[in-house]
């Protein structure tokens, strides 16, 4: 999670996670790729961390996660549930 301090997340239109400390987004240094299993919650994947994954080359997830993405994601894990 990448958003500042102080943010904070809603699920089913109420607060329920606040971010305490800032991201060490500065100490990352260069990605090649993301795997993300999923990015339906904002703290799944917040908004600075949908920013980023603009710019790497490669980001890999569900089809649903792909299609949710619109053009962040490039290609999309098969996934099987039993």
């Amino acid at each position: 999670m990448l958003d500042p301090a102080g943010t904070s997340f809603m699920i089913n239109q109420k607060p329920a996670y606040w971010k305490s400390e800032g991201p060490a987004f500065t100490e990352l240094g260069k990605i090649d790729m993301v795997l993300l299993s999923h990015d339906q919650y904002g703290d799944n994947l917040d908004n600075a961390s949908r920013q980023l994954i603009q710019t790497v080359p490669q980001t890999l997830s569900t089809k649903i996660g792909t299609e949710r993405l619109q053009g962040n994601a490039h290609q999309h894990i098969k996934t099987t549930i039993q």
